[in-house]
């Protein structure tokens, strides 16, 4: 067993920061350092790119914090709190909804291919998220189940949990580097293939890992967490195939009617 003592925040000045909500910005930063040095390797629009990320930036939190909300709506005793970030609740579902909405909106404004796009940023967005991890760990939030494993982490509750914030920052990398390799591929040339691939890791991933993750609380306070989350990681996991299948036979038709 491995002692921990958590790190729910840091203050600088008068302000605590969450460390979650920390780690999450440093996230956001990594991936989009690295999304931009592809992008400029392939001679796509850097002024793009930076209006992009900051879309799929403001999304994602707005997104994650909307999804959290509305599953704990006890938590919230007025509107204002509902904006305080910095004290840590965001949901990544709702992220992931969100940051996608963004950029599909901002690249829709600009008369951009989003696909493009999209398949360039899916695996980046794996890579931050898993950093973003690293916040819950060191908060100690999204805590996992029980057990007696030599790695179980204690944070001073004298119980042993699964270390499932650090599952997924391996999960995820590892899918991050997956889906990188899979750009240098042929099937890699069929617009669509790398986003759908990595969002179908993501949710795939995300079910798997449920069954690690303590169900401390329900889905407004009506139904298991844990269930509902699998629930929806397979409604997008479908979702995305799905939607894969008719990009594939709107190009095969394309080129056919050219």
């Amino acid at each position: 067993m491995i002692r921990f003592t958590s790190i729910p925040s840091l203050s600088i000045g008068p302000l605590d920061i969450s460390t979650h909500a920390l780690m999450m910005a440093l996230g956001i930063v990594i991936a989009y350092m690295f999304a931009r040095q592809e992008a400029k390797r392939h001679h796509l629009s850097l002024d793009l790119m930076d209006g992009l990320v900051n879309w799929a930036a403001v999304g994602g939190i707005i997104g994650a914090r909307l999804w959290y909300v509305l599953l704990n709506p006890g938590y919230y005793q007025n509107i204002i709190d509902i904006f305080k970030l910095w004290e840590g609740g965001l949901i990544s579902f709702g992220g992931a909804l969100g940051g996608f909405l963004g950029v599909y909106l901002y690249l829709r404004h600009k008369k951009v291919d989003w696909i493009l796009y999209a398949d360039l940023l899916a695996p980046y967005t794996l890579l931050g998220w898993g950093i973003g991890r690293i916040g819950d760990f060191l908060a100690w939030e999204e805590i996992g189940t029980i057990t007696t494993l030599p790695w179980g982490v204690d944070a001073g509750f004298g119980v042993a949990r699964h270390p499932v914030q650090l599952y997924t920052l391996m999960t995820l990398t590892i899918g991050f580097l997956i889906s990188q390799r899979l750009k240098k591929t042929k099937r890699a040339a069929m617009p669509g293939f790398v986003f759908m691939l990595a969002g179908v890791y993501y949710f795939t991933e995300r079910f798997f890992m449920e069954f690690f993750r303590d169900d401390v609380y329900g889905a407004a306070e009506l139904v298991s967490y844990r269930y509902f989350a699998q629930a929806t990681s397979i409604v997008f996991i479908i979702l995305l195939i799905v939607w894969f299948q008719f990009q594939k036979r709107k190009i095969a038709y394309d080129k056919n009617t050219k």
